[in-house]
């Protein structure tokens, strides 16, 4: 009878098996040729109507900016940023999409030449990998947003088969389909590419006692992208869409009082680096990469289930210059 039971399980791709394996081995390598990303979450997350969801993103913009003057001095809400973070606190795979931290950067917003938007997401369904790179354009309802092949490539050639293994994880993910829908609805027209990365945790690393920096994929990464930056020139802004905290009914604890939520507020500051956003610095010079990864690897214990640290943490790596400007953000 187990036996039986174990052979059903087998057949309907339930267990790790090599059965399993080559079954996703074959779904990955049927969408690997795609050119084009399909929406995964119009209609659900997000509506599906070009004006409905131009009127929906303007909300979120502006509360955005509200939220910017409520918390920051007028001078640092009006300083240009070289990287952006886009954030959020509330999971969207099955709930409308919360107005998020979009990219109201001016620098990348008023700038008249194309630019390329290095765009981290937190890669929730990725399966033990650590990076999943794409060469697929996104479709939203907007219009199309081109992906940087060129730059893909680079990072690919240095990943080696790293850089796929996980691509499947992208057809469904938020965290860039989102920010490629941010992008399109504050540039529209105006020329720009993205290059979709999607990070995976650092719990398998934590749980064998290694931390991020042991690991070659996470060291090669930053470093591809780094390089890449400088080899192939151009206006570049770094976006990392990401998670923070899950907590809530949702997730099994206690009815959440503003305590609490303060006290969760504080924990996500320091996920990132230990200051409030209106003092936190957009640019981490380079040798602050131990202390960075390190503090992700901290944060992805914490209680809360903070999902951002890790994608944060390389991307903040992987900026190239060691200048520092406050980020356009609340």
């Amino acid at each position: 009878m187990v036996r039986d039971f174990v052979a059903q399980l087998d057949e309907l791709l339930m267990l790790e098996t090599p059965r399993f394996e080559a079954a996703y081995r074959a779904l990955r390598d049927a969408y690997h040729p795609l050119e084009i990303r399909p929406a995964a979450l119009e209609g659900r997350s997000y509506p599906a109507e070009p004006e409905a969801l131009r009127a929906f993103l303007d909300a979120h913009v502006a509360g955005g900016r509200e939220d910017a003057r409520r918390r920051e001095p007028a001078d640092r809400v009006a300083d240009r940023a070289r990287r952006v973070r886009c954030s959020r606190r509330t999971s969207t795979r099955a709930a409308p999409a919360r107005r998020s931290r979009a990219p109201t950067s001016r620098w990348a917003i008023n700038r008249r030449s194309r630019s390329r938007f290095v765009v981290f997401g937190t890669g929730h369904s990725l399966l033990g990998d650590l990076v999943a790179l794409t060469r697929k354009h996104f479709d939203t309802p907007l219009g199309r947003v081109t992906c940087d092949t060129a730059f893909v490539d680079r990072i690919a050639d240095r990943l080696g088969e790293a850089a796929y293994h996980g691509e499947l994880a992208h057809r469904e993910e938020h965290s860039i389909e989102f920010q490629a829908l941010y992008l399109k609805h504050r540039l529209g027209d105006r020329p720009f590419t993205i290059v979709p990365i999607l990070c995976g945790g650092f719990h398998q690393l934590l749980d064998e006692q290694r931390t991020p920096r042991e690991d070659l994929t996470i060291e090669t990464l930053i470093d591809a992208v780094r390089e890449t930056v400088k080899a192939l020139g151009g206006a570049t802004v770094y976006v990392a869409g990401v998670d923070f905290s899950h907590v809530g009914a949702r997730f099994g604890d206690p009815r959440i009082d503003e305590r609490v939520k303060q006290e969760v507020e504080a924990m996500d500051h320091d996920a990132i680096d230990g200051r409030p956003p209106w003092r936190r610095r957009s640019v981490v010079p380079v040798d602050r990469r131990p202390r960075r990864l390190a503090r992700g690897s901290a944060a992805s214990r914490r209680p809360t289930r903070c999902c951002a640290a890790p994608t944060s943490a390389t991307a903040g790596c992987s900026t190239t210059s060691s200048r520092t400007r406050p980020t356009a953000r609340r």
